[in-house]
């Protein structure tokens, strides 16, 4: 199964085009989504310190890919990944309390193997980019419970297969490895469409990223930054003074 074209809801997207072959590609897609829609949307900054700031994070961001893409499943396997699955979209038995069934399917596609083997950020109610620090702290907790239950779940079907993965493969390890690594921060962040920006992704996603000596990895130049915050504000200038005439 090959790697289908997202449908975030910042669309910047060539339905023409084919699908992917790599994630590599893919997960490139994204950031350049990102990055399409900062310099083409001319109010896409508030001030020079928002134009810079973001600038600098796209670049890094574009640089970044590379160090946060599984090499091991580059060409495959793709799985099918549903991007709204969450508490509010699954069905329960009240008397049993066992699950019955997922709802809300449309935002389901072909996804990239690390998307599916991430921790799942659904544990509690809030999505990341809402996290508090107790919302995060919560969150770890949580993630501990789960990765038991999963574990556990692991061991009974190991038990039932003639094949078991070894554990360095084991869903369970993999999800614990994203949160370590950073993985986890970096795919919340290249799905993300108008919460691209929020501190508390790009918090953690630095922990990660200064922990594996890649903090200089795509800082453009100063040069570079000058000259993109210089066109966004004339951009900008001018954006404002064409909404001030249509008010007229």
């Amino acid at each position: 199964m090959r790697l289908s074209r997202p449908c975030p809801l910042l669309t910047l997207i060539d339905h023409t085009l084919p699908p992917f072959e790599t994630i590599t590609d893919y997960m490139q897609h994204l950031v350049q989504q990102n990055i399409t829609h900062l310099h083409k949307q001319r109010n896409s900054i508030d001030d020079a310190a928002d134009a810079r700031r973001k600038f600098i994070l796209r670049c890094r961001i574009e640089a970044l890919v590379p160090y946060f893409t599984s090499k091991t499943h580059e060409s495959g396997p793709f799985n099918l990944f549903c991007d709204d699955f969450r508490f509010g979209n699954v069905l329960i038995d009240e008397d049993t309390l066992e699950f019955t069934g997922v709802i809300d399917w449309e935002w389901t596609y072909t996804a990239p193997h690390q998307f599916l083997f991430s921790a799942p950020p659904w544990l509690i109610l809030e999505r990341p980019t809402s996290w508090t620090k107790n919302g995060e702290s919560r969150y770890k907790d949580n993630f501990t419970v789960f990765l038991q239950c999963l574990g556990e779940e692991e061991e009974k079907r190991q038990s039932q297969l003639s094949f078991a993965p070894p554990e360095d493969k084991r869903m369970s390890t993999l999800m614990r490895q994203s949160l370590d690594d950073g993985t986890f921060w970096f795919t919340q962040l290249v799905q993300e469409a108008f919460s691209f920006d929020e501190e508390i992704l790009w918090r953690n996603l630095e922990k990660a990223v200064h922990r594996r000596g890649l903090l200089e990895v795509g800082v453009p130049s100063e040069e570079d930054v000058e000259k993109f915050v210089e066109t966004k504000l004339m951009e900008l200038d001018q954006y404002n003074l064409d909404l001030r005439m249509l008010g007229r």
